[in-house]
């Protein structure tokens, strides 16, 4: 029983450890969503700058 008392310890540091990437991980995917969106907002402004200027060159009749 000794023994496993003291592998307790480690053992609930490595589950520490774990967590502290997973919340890492988390912020990760956040971070990523954020620029996914900010990628998604340019997009919309390319297009709506595209069709301000085929509305030049077309205009309509």
């Amino acid at each position: 029983m000794q023994a496993n008392a003291t592998n307790l310890p480690v053992d609930a540091t490595k589950v520490q450890a774990n967590t502290t990437l997973l919340s890492v991980d988390t912020i990760n995917v956040q971070a990523n969503t954020t620029l996914l969106s900010v990628d998604a907002i340019k997009v919309q402004v390319d297009a709506t700058k595209m069709q301000g200027k085929w509305a030049n060159i077309c205009p309509p009749k």
